[in-house]
């Protein structure tokens, strides 16, 4: 059994976003840097194409063409898309990433044969060691990956020096299956 106390930080969590964006990234490439609004743009034309020649009534006395009606459905899927955006990741980090919250904050990770089991100031977790994909080590941390874009943060001045990250990971690699 290993046990790692230390304190995530914003500047891991911000290394984390990058690390994570570089492994979900492969799996968005498909839609390119405008994909989302591509597929709004798409969605208000198709929209368009099937209400063409038909007047939509919007209010007493007001009908809008299909392509009117389209052009209105583009800007509404954009406007809201941003708008969702925005007030999703305020309250996500006044919420999540407070200095004693679900992410920061005091962090105690016991390691044992069965499972990893992390402790913070609101929640305990416990998870199988068949639960994780896999783990990694980078400059500030080392990430035990649930998903490409989940992962649990140890910050690597908890662990020790690079001898102490490397018994780590190798304890963690030891007890993580292979995916077949």
């Amino acid at each position: 059994m290993i046990e790692v106390t230390g304190v995530v930080t914003r500047a891991h969590y911000m290394d984390f976003t990058r690390i994570a964006n570089a492994h979900v990234k492969p799996r968005l490439s498909f839609m390119g840097r405008w994909g989302g609004l591509v597929a709004i743009a798409i969605a208000g034309i198709f929209l368009g194409i099937l209400s063409f020649g038909t007047p939509a009534p919007v209010g007493e006395g007001i009908l809008l063409s299909g392509l009117q009606l389209s052009m209105v459905g583009l800007w509404a899927g954009i406007l809201t898309t941003f708008a969702g955006v925005h007030f999703y990741q305020s309250s996500y980090f006044k919420k999540f990433l407070s200095g004693d919250g679900h992410v920061l904050g005091l962090r105690t990770f016991k390691l044992t044969d069965d499972e990893l089991i992390v402790r913070g100031a609101h929640f305990e977790s416990r998870v199988r060691w068949d639960g994780f994909l896999s783990v990694s080590a980078h400059k500030s941390l080392v990430a035990v990956w649930l998903d490409p874009g989940v992962a649990y943060l140890i910050p690597r001045e908890a662990i020790g020096d690079d001898i102490a990250v490397g018994h780590l990971i190798e304890f963690i690699k030891g007890r993580i299956p292979r995916k077949v």
